[in-house]
C-alpha cells in the first residue's frame, strides 16, 4: 500500500495525465466522473491510499463485461475504489451484475458503505465485514449473489498462509468454469507479506504445483524495458474448470472470531513488545505494557464471550479486548479464564493486553460472537 500520496499524484498513476484519462473513466457519466474525482480527494485527505491499478481494473472490467458475468466476489476493497467502479459500470452497463465485497475490517467497510450508498450503488454491491479465507463468507456472498460466483477478484491481506485459504476456498466455491484473478501475484509484490513468507506469489505457486490441471496466467512487467503489462504487482487469472474439496486448512464456523486459537502459527499473531513465540505458546517477561492480537472481523456493538489460558504466570495480568473495546476484564493467575466484552470500533483486532508487571505464557485464546 502506497501511503502519503497526494490525490493528484495517484490520479496520474491512474492515468489521468497531459488531458488523458483512462478508458474506465471516459464511460462514466459526468456526474460518476465527479464521484470518482471526489473519492480520490477525500481518501488522500483521509490517508486512506490502496486502490487497485488501472491495468488490473481494466482487465477485470474487459472479463466481466465481455462475458457477461453476473455474480462476483472481491476478497479486500479496503476504502472501495474497485468496488465503486464496477458498481458503476455496472449501472450503467450490466444491470444484472452483482458484486459481493469482503473485507475483514470494519473501520474502512464504514467508509466503503457510505460510498457505496452516496454512488448509488446499494442494489449491485453489498459489503460483508468477514474473513474472506472462512467458509461462511462464501455462504454469505452465495446468498447475496443468488448463485455461485463466476469471477472472485482476491486483493486482501497478500499474506501467504492468508492467501492459500482463500484459493483452498474459493476454488471450491466457484461456478464450473470460473475465473480467480489475483492482484499483486507477481514476485515483486512479496514485500507485502510482513512476515516475509513470500506472499501471494508463494501461495499462488505452492497450490498450483498441488493442482496442475488449473490453468494459470500471470501477468506482470518483470524485468522488461517497454513492459506490455503496466502493473509491477502483477495480475493472476485461475480458471477453475471442476470445483472440488480444496479445502485443507482449518476454518472457524461462524460464531467464532479466531482461526488460530491454539497459537499455532506465529505470522496469523501480532505480538507487541516483550512478547515471545512458540509454536502453541507467546510468553511476555515483564517491561512494557503491550499486546498480543490477530485481525478478526469483529463489529461494534457486538457481544463476544473471550476465552484464554494461562500458564506460568508469576507477576501481572492480561485485559482481552475487541476493537479497541473498554479494558474491564483482567485475568492474573493460572488456569482458564473467560469475560464477556462489547467490541469497539476502533480496529480489527482481538487480543490480550498485557500489564507492564505481567510475566506469564498464554497457550490459548478464543472468542466466541453472542447472539
Amino acid at each position: 500500500m502506497v501511503q502519503q500520496l497526494s490525490a493528484e499524484n495517484r490520479l496520474k498513476q491512474q492515468g489521468f495525465e497531459n488531458g488523458n484519462s483512462p478508458f474506465l473513466f471516459q464511460i462514466l457519466d459526468s456526474e460518476q466522473k465527479q464521484l470518482y474525482l471526489d473519492w480520490f480527494t477525500e481518501t488522500a485527505d483521509r490517508n486512506l491510499i490502496g486502490e487497485t491499478s488501472v491495468s488490473v481494473m481494466s482487465a477485470l472490467i474487459g472479463l466481466i463485461l465481455g462475458n457477461n458475468i453476473t455474480r462476483v466476489v472481491q476478497c479486500g476493497h479496503y476504502a472501495g475504489y474497485s468496488l465503486i467502479v464496477l458498481g458503476m459500470l455496472a449501472k450503467n452497463y450490466a444491470r444484472d451484475l452483482k458484486i459481493a465485497s469482503i473485507d475483514i475490517d470494519q473501520s474502512v467497510t464504514g467508509f466503503t458503505d457510505k460510498w457505496v450508498e452516496k454512488c448509488g450503488l446499494s442494489q449491485s454491491c453489498r459489503t460483508l465485514i468477514l474473513d474472506s479465507s472462512d467458509s461462511f463468507s462464501a455462504k454469505e456472498a452465495c446468498d447475496f449473489l443468488g448463485g455461485l460466483p463466476e469471477l472472485v477478484f482476491i486483493d486482501s491481506s497478500h499474506q501467504y498462509r492468508h492467501t492459500l485459504d482463500e484459493l483452498n476456498l474459493w476454488a471450491a466455491e466457484i461456478a464450473p468454469g470460473g475465473l480467480i484473478c489475483m492482484h499483486d501475484a507477481a514476485p515483486f509484490a512479496k514485500y507485502q507479506d510482513h512476515n516475509g513468507l513470500g506472499g501471494v506469489s508463494r501461495a499462488l505457486d505452492e497450490w498450483c504445483d498441488e493442482y496442475p490441471s488449473v490453468d494459470k496466467i500471470v501477468l506482470q512487467s518483470g524485468s522488461f524495458e517497454a513492459p506490455v503489462f503496466k502493473d509491477r504487482c502483477g495480475l493472476a487469472i485461475l480458471q477453475i474448470d471442476e470445483p472440488a474439496d480444496f479445502s485443507k486448512s482449518p476454518s472457524r464456523d461462524s460464531k467464532r472470531l479466531i482461526k488460530d486459537i491454539s497459537l499455532s502459527f506465529a505470522d496469523q499473531w501480532i505480538l507487541g513488545e516483550g512478547w515471545n513465540f512458540e509454536p502453541n505458546s507467546a510468553s511476555k517477561k515483564t517491561g512494557a505494557s503491550s499486546s498480543i492480537s490477530c485481525f478478526s472481523p469483529v463489529k461494534e456493538g457486538e457481544k463476544y464471550r473471550i476465552t484464554v489460558e494461562l500458564r506460568n504466570v508469576t507477576a501481572g495480568g492480561v485485559h482481552p479486548g475487541a476493537g479497541g473495546s473498554e479494558l474491564s476484564a483482567f485475568f492474573s493467575s493460572d488456569g482458564t479464564h473467560e469475560a464477556e466484552i462489547v467490541a469497539g470500533s476502533e480496529n480489527a483486532l482481538i487480543g490480550l493486553l498485557a500489564s507492564a508487571d505481567f510475566e506469564g505464557t498464554v497457550v490459548s485464546i478464543d472468542a466466541e460472537f453472542l447472539e
